[in-house]
């Protein structure tokens, strides 16, 4: 019995191998870093992050006015004309009034004036201005029409005709610079009392802005 005891006790004896460490395993584990190393780069501050934040929107705004495409075309232009007819007397002589133009077309940075008696351009600059009118006159001298910018003559643009014996057509083209606010409009004098019968649509006064 004791034999047979030492036998099965031989038959469960084994060896344990020697663990092995393979040369790859301890090469990876040199080559990583301690999870506790502390980093040398220099950490921002909360009052470095708002004016990163800050500056952004700005940042962002320039460049999309820079891939915006330039405006092209005229910068600012206005017509305005006079639907149906009108009369005009000078009552006294050397009296300056006022041509209507009761209604306008297209308008860019300009308005109609509040009395129908022109333009209002928004920008200074040099224009080249137009006026066109269809009348008939009765007076004794002959009757001028100005181009003025509020109560100013603008050079270069008075017509004087005589304009007696059916409508008769005066036309009259200019350019000059304004200033931003200047209303814009034509206005009607003579050396002596007169009247003046205008056709429909027979005022007409375009505006237009230089490059």
């Amino acid at each position: 019995m004791i034999r047979l005891h030492n036998q099965t006790a031989a038959r469960m004896t084994y060896a344990v191998p020697p663990v092995v460490q393979r040369p790859e395993w301890i090469a990876t584990r040199q080559k990583c870093p301690p999870i506790w190393e502390i980093s040398s780069a220099p950490v921002s501050t909360v009052d470095e992050e708002k004016e990163a934040l800050d500056a952004a929107p700005q940042e962002t705004a320039d460049a999309t006015a820079e891939s915006q495409p330039a405006e092209s075309g005229l910068r600012a232009y206005g017509c305005a004309y006079h639907g149906a007819a009108q009369c005009l007397t000078v009552s006294r002589p050397g009296e300056r009034v006022k041509v209507r133009f009761g209604s306008y077309g297209c308008l860019k940075r300009m308005e109609h004036a509040e009395d129908g008696a022109g333009l209002v351009v928004q920008e200074a600059g040099d224009y080249e201005i137009a006026f066109e009118l269809c009348a008939t006159v009765k007076a004794a001298s002959p009757v001028t029409f100005e181009l003025a910018a509020g109560e100013e003559t603008i050079n270069g643009g008075t017509v004087t005709a005589v304009l007696s014996g059916g409508i008769r057509q005066c036309r009259c083209n200019v350019m000059a610079p304004l200033r931003a606010g200047d209303c814009v409009g034509v206005v009607m004098t003579s050396a002596s009392v007169c009247k003046a019968e205008f056709a429909a649509n027979g005022t007409r006064l375009m505006i237009k802005k230089l490059d």
